[in-house]
């Protein structure tokens, strides 16, 4: 059993982003709990976060082993990130085929009072045609 490395989770604190990819893990749908007929369905999601720096069970292990008690507040200060020393603000947004997602994203910024500690995730779930919360309205070159 590999036990965490406090050096490395310090050092990935401060790196961001700490992944942007397309990995994605299958999982039970939630849905199927509520469903009046329940069929197990499966969905696919955006891979858990799960850096090797803290340990051989992950971060689920970490932080309150897989759910069997609630993290201390020493733990939960390992996890995050910071810029400048400062601690960063994650936002994340959960889209469906919403064409404001891009002037929200624009505006997350624009009214952050330090726009440069905001790290901002979007599940942006589209149809073919749709706009895509990852192209902003004015590239970012020219604004």
């Amino acid at each position: 059993k590999v036990k965490a490395d406090p050096v490395g989770i310090r050092r990935l604190q401060q790196t961001f982003p700490v992944h942007v990819g397309d990995d994605m893990e299958e999982i039970d749908h939630p849905g199927f709990l509520f469903a009046n007929n329940p069929t197990h369905v499966k969905t696919k999601v955006p891979a858990f976060w799960n850096p090797p720096e803290y340990g051989s069970d992950g971060v689920r292990g970490f932080l309150g082993n897989w759910g069997e008690r609630l993290m201390t507040p020493e733990e939960a200060e390992q996890v995050g990130s910071f810029y400048k020393k400062m601690p960063t603000i994650y936002v994340s947004i959960a889209s469906y085929r919403d064409p404001e997602c891009v002037p929200t994203v624009e505006d997350v910024f624009l009214r952050a009072k330090h726009p440069e500690r905001v790290r901002l995730a979007v599940i942006d779930q589209v149809k073919d045609g749709d706009p895509k919360c990852s192209t902003p309205a004015t590239p970012c070159a020219e604004d």
